[in-house]
């Protein structure tokens, strides 16, 4: 829906990236393409805090670019790892983004990632991100930016797991 110069602009707007990804707060620009934060997700009563930091690389040319970052729980011991290459691609509708990312988790949420639970949290948070992010786009004003803020960052609820945990059953059941 929106040329790629308007997409790649904002994806190069990394506050404005982080305020639209559900319970992420970039906490610090060290330069260079270096950043620290942290992100929250909340699956019902289950509660993740990691702190971490980012490297991200941008190529203008190809509009592509990659983030490689790690974060900490520090309370449940647990650790992730990302590796996330995304190029922007010109077509008749807009443009298309493509995300490859490699996710590690360590710790007792590895656990979940067996059973498919983290593979469908992560195409939710995708889902509200590309939302959030498209909204933002949208919006002109800092004023109106500023009315949507509680409801960029909210948790992830039970219905969204729910919701999620529906569709990896379907993709198990379903005959190819």
């Amino acid at each position: 829906k929106r040329p790629i110069g308007d997409v790649w602009n904002s994806f190069k707007d990394i506050p404005t990236v982080a305020s639209c990804m559900p319970g992420a707060e970039l906490t610090e620009d060290e330069g260079d393409g270096k950043y620290k934060g942290n992100v929250k997700v909340k699956l019902g009563p289950f509660s993740i805090f990691f702190e971490g930091q980012a490297e991200v690389k941008f190529d203008d040319n190809s509009k592509s670019g990659y983030v490689n970052g790690n974060g900490i729980d520090k309370k449940g011991g647990n650790r992730t790892k990302i590796s996330m290459n995304f190029y922007l691609e010109n077509i008749d509708e807009g443009t298309k983004t493509i995300i490859d990312a490699d996710i590690q988790l360590f710790g007792a949420i590895a656990q979940f990632g067996r059973i498919g639970i983290i593979k469908e949290t992560a195409n939710i948070l995708v889902g509200k991100f590309s939302e959030n992010l498209e909204s933002r786009l949208s919006n002109a004003t800092n004023e109106i930016k500023d009315q949507n803020k509680d409801k960029i960052n909210k948790d992830i609820t039970i219905f969204d797991l729910l919701r999620g945990i529906t569709k990896w059953l379907h993709s198990l059941l379903s005959f190819r």
